[in-house]
């Protein structure tokens, strides 16, 4: 009995793939406190609201929006903390 030669051919394939219109933000615009999940979305002049959320898929950078924030509504911001003091203070919080 002889020895069989065994190749294995490791390929990456990329497939486009078509995915429906959805309320996406950027990952650090999701904010995680354990109990919730929310973003902050400027209602001008550095005012921010909170907007509790249910997400979706990932990609990329990107979270999908489920529920919390429409489409017509301002974008949600990146949440930074460089942010966080002036913010918080203009929500009220001390």
């Amino acid at each position: 009995m002889g020895l069989a030669a065994l190749w294995i051919w490791l390929v990456d394939i990329e497939l486009p793939v078509r995915l429906p219109p959805a309320v996406t933000v950027p990952l650090d615009a999701l904010v995680d406190s354990g109990a919730r999940l929310c973003v902050y979305v400027e209602q001008g002049e550095g005012i921010f609201e909170s907007r509790n959320v249910e997400t979706g898929r990932r990609f990329d950078e990107r979270v999908e929006i489920l529920q919390g924030v429409q489409p017509e509504q301002p974008p949600p911001t990146s949440w930074l903390p460089s942010r966080t003091a002036s913010a918080t203070r203009r929500m009220g919080i001390p």
